[in-house]
């Protein structure tokens, strides 16, 4: 594997170069596929989720205001998300990235719900690591925000009872606690 280099540079309204930076990665990028960004609120860190040139997906994560090398690793070394769907990424401003997965599967003909959240600090650590599945429900128009200031890794959205189709109440889960997530009632 040879390292490629790729240029991040920052332009003004008037398309002005204010700032390049020259990252290094040990891959090449296809540079054909998509690329999932997430930045972080204060917008200095910055992570990517890109696939090279053989379909193994890699996570890039850096501070644009510091110029070290980023910090890049295949994204299976980094995350266990084998049998769900990881929708949802949030960065702090610390630089620690968050994924959160869903999965469904049928138990004698009950639906439940399981939902995933993983992170990483800004050097692949692993941070967190949270798994909740919720009896009889359907999660969907999911949503997952960090809130920088009171330090809550936030996952909200909407449920319906198994097999039916309209919305039957809501979930509101600071991930970072210690607690399990409950549907709480649409007529609360």
């Amino acid at each position: 594997m040879c390292i490629r280099d790729r240029v991040y540079s920052i332009y003004d309204q008037n398309g002005l170069q204010k700032h390049e930076q020259i990252l290094n990665i040990p891959f090449d990028p296809d540079l054909n596929s998509e690329a999932n960004l997430v930045s972080s609120e204060s917008k200095n860190w910055i992570s990517a989720g890109i696939k090279d040139e053989n379909g193994k997906r890699w996570i890039i994560t850096f501070d644009r205001m510091d110029q070290k090398d980023p910090f890049c690793k295949p994204s299976k070394d980094l995350f266990n998300f084998e049998d769900y769907a990881a929708s949802y990424a949030v960065l702090s401003n610390e630089g620690k990235l968050y994924l959160l997965g869903t999965e469904k599967q049928k138990i004698k003909r009950k639906e439940t719900s399981t939902i995933q959240v993983q992170g990483i600090g800004p050097n692949g650590e692993r941070i967190l690591s949270k798994m909740t599945t919720v009896q009889e429900a359907d999660f969907y128009d999911m949503d997952f925000k960090i809130n920088n200031q009171n330090g809550e890794l936030i996952m909200a959205g909407l449920y319906s009872d198994a097999g039916e189709n309209y919305p039957a109440g809501y979930l509101y889960y600071n991930c970072l606690l210690y607690t399990s997530p409950s549907p709480r009632d649409r007529t609360r």
